[in-house]
């Protein structure tokens, strides 16, 4: 048995599946939200663990908890790999630019949030967990207070 490629349009296919995915992109990250109580910008409590604070008003340091940035450098290999698998599949005809797009979007969501739900380290002040527990338990994950943060962390696929 003997199987025919017609180059032409299989290059065809490829130029085309490239065109599209020109100028198309995709955001992980918290784009809204506010905390119920404070009105305070979820992105905002993003912000600061992401980035570390130093508080004029005590002159105490917010720690620098990386929870975005260090999901992408720690899977950067894993994306590429994926990117590949993926971009081989629209050359064949069996995946789309735009859900090359959509995948990658919610696997990188799906990673960043597993780093929330599992960070630890630097770990809250002995009182910050106590509040966070309200008094009833001491709660230990920094990134987790009422699970807003978690929560606000999605994705949007961008198609020109």
């Amino acid at each position: 048995m003997s199987v025919t490629i017609d180059n032409d349009k299989l290059e065809k296919r490829i130029l085309d599946a490239y065109e599209k995915l020109d100028g198309a992109s995709f955001e992980v990250g918290i784009f809204g939200g506010k905390n119920k109580t404070t009105k305070t910008s979820i992105a905002f409590y993003a912000l600061v663990n992401e980035f570390g604070m130093k508080k004029k008003k005590n002159n105490r340091k917010i720690p620098q908890r990386s929870f975005m940035r260090s999901t992408v450098d720690e899977n950067l290999n894993s994306y590429h790999n994926n990117i590949d698998k993926l971009l081989n599949n629209i050359t064949k005809g069996t995946d789309t630019p735009h859900s090359l797009l959509i995948k990658m979007a919610i696997m990188l969501e799906g990673d960043i949030k597993r780093k929330i739900i599992n960070f630890n380290t630097p770990a809250n002040a002995e009182s910050t967990q106590w509040a966070k527990g309200k008094y009833r338990m001491k709660v230990d994950n920094p990134l987790i207070d009422t699970g807003a943060m978690l929560a606000a962390v999605t994705h949007k696929v961008n198609i020109k």
